[in-house]
């Protein structure tokens, strides 16, 4: 059970991880563009599907 927990955990960290990532390197979108955070997360997110799993 702990086992499970912690790698439930450690995904959720991954994809946190990843999202700071792409912030990192292209920045949030403008405010101007009108594009809200939950859509450039869901198009990061779509990008990380399709990428080949990573060992941290």
């Amino acid at each position: 059970m702990i086992r499970a927990y912690a790698a439930d955990q450690r995904a959720k960290v991954d994809v946190l991880a990843s999202v700071l990532e792409d912030i990192a390197e292209n920045g949030y979108p403008v405010a101007e563009s009108g594009v809200l955070w939950e859509e450039a997360r869901d198009a990061h997110l779509e990008r990380l599907a399709g990428e080949q799993p990573r060992v941290a």
